[in-house]
């Protein structure tokens, strides 16, 4: 998959911009967002708030499981999970004990291993349980926000999400995303199929969060975003303005801020090479999700937003040595986007689609749950990609219910 975005150009003039930084309305806003993300230091770690986020979405969501399970299908989701539901017959066998939602397999109960402690009494759930619907529920949620994980637009899932943004909410001028023929055609797929169980998604992250901002009597945030390009690209026009110009900046439907200027600090240093740092005030109303109503990592202090009126503050330029490359092998997050490209093309093919619950067999599953747990935390290793104008949180993955 390729995609680039459209460049951010133009200096304007903006009322009223950030204060400057160490100011005390900057400290103010930085335990503000500190308190919002934690629930005043409740929430301390990733399978926390995913687990929260997780639960209360499942069970607000409008959509019903079967739609759910297609909207979420794939790797770990089957639709077997929704066929079988309220059959005594079959059982669910989580993959992780502590956390679920991380995938189940469905197994015929005279296929449980008496003697493997994963199939134990404890461990399975008999799909006529009163359990297994919001285990099946909390599963494909999980998917959905895995999807948010890798990045916001460099899968075929989000970029599903992305469009499905912008018809609920109505949103016009938004920065768009050239992608292949290939691409298109899958995202338009999964739109055909999944439309409305994406909007249902989006709107009730949404709804939460205005909730737990009213709640707390929140009108905005100060957030902050990095902006880099490729070494020997040519440099963009936003790159040659002064510290505490305002430029116009559009963003995707969906886009990644952070509430901690130190967290893009941070990146740009592991990273190096140059880039500027964005500050905006984001409004409550264009705040979609936090990471205890949805998208949204913890340990970036990120949220995830809805465009405003496109223009934000230059706040630092960042010229720094990039590291240097070295040979290594593919990350996680690769190999898994890799089979999530595969996934995809099954997707395409409504036959091989209608069969996938009896191609893939209860090993495979079960050893595809195995490297799963291996790592069951992110690796803080990346914020948003380079080319991308908003941090998304690119590769690392969490610990849902």
């Amino acid at each position: 998959m390729s995609g680039q975005p459209a460049d951010k150009t133009g200096s304007v003039q903006r009322h009223p911009p950030p204060s400057l930084p160490g100011s005390q309305e900057r400290i103010d806003h930085q335990r503000i967002g500190e308190t919002l993300l934690t629930d005043d230091g409740r929430v301390t770690e990733t399978g926390q708030a995913k687990t929260i986020a997780i639960q209360a979405l499942a069970k607000r969501l409008r959509s019903s499981t079967p739609e759910l399970v297609l909207a979420a299908f794939g790797l770990i989701v089957g639709t077997d999970m929704a066929h079988r539901l309220g059959d005594g017959r079959y059982v669910l066998v989580p993959h992780h004990d502590r956390y679920p939602s991380m995938g189940a397999d469905v197994l015929r109960v005279d296929e449980l291993d008496s003697a493997g402690p994963a199939h134990t009494a404890g461990r399975v759930v008999r799909m006529d349980a009163p359990l297994a619907e919001p285990l099946v529920r909390w599963i494909a949620v999980s998917e959905l926000l895995e999807s948010w994980v890798y990045g916001a637009n460099n899968n075929v899932r989000v970029l599903a999400l992305q469009e499905a943004a912008r018809e609920e909410f109505g949103l016009t001028g938004v920065l768009e995303w050239r992608t292949d023929p290939d691409t298109r055609a899958a995202v338009s797929l999964e739109l055909r199929y999944n439309r409305n169980a994406l909007r249902d998604f989006l709107r009730t992250q949404y709804e939460m969060t205005q909730e737990v901002l009213a709640r707390r009597g929140i009108t905005e945030v100060i957030s902050y975003q990095a902006l880099t390009w490729n070494e020997g690209a040519p440099q963009p026009t936003w790159a040659s303005l002064n510290v505490g110009d305002t430029i116009a900046a559009r963003d995707r439907p969906l886009a990644s801020w952070v509430t901690d200027p130190r967290v893009v600090v941070d990146w740009l240093e592991q990273r190096g090479g140059r880039a500027v740092i964005l500050v905006d005030r984001k409004p409550a109303r264009g705040m979609l999700s936090l990471p205890t109503t949805g998208m949204g990592y913890l340990p970036r202090r990120e949220l995830v937003t809805l465009p405003g009126d496109g223009l934000a503050t230059l706040d630092g330029i960042f010229t720094g040595t990039a590291p240097p490359a070295r040979p290594r092998r593919a990350d996680r997050g690769e190999r898994r986007r890799a089979r999530c490209s595969r996934a995809g093309r099954r997707r395409a093919n409504p036959r091989r689609r209608a069969r996938r619950s009896a191609s893939v067999s209860s090993a495979a599953r079960a050893q595809g749950a195995k490297r799963r747990r291996r790592h069951p935390l992110p690796r803080p290793d990346r914020l948003p990609a380079a080319e991308n104008p908003q941090p998304v949180a690119a590769d690392h993955r969490h610990n849902p219910a």
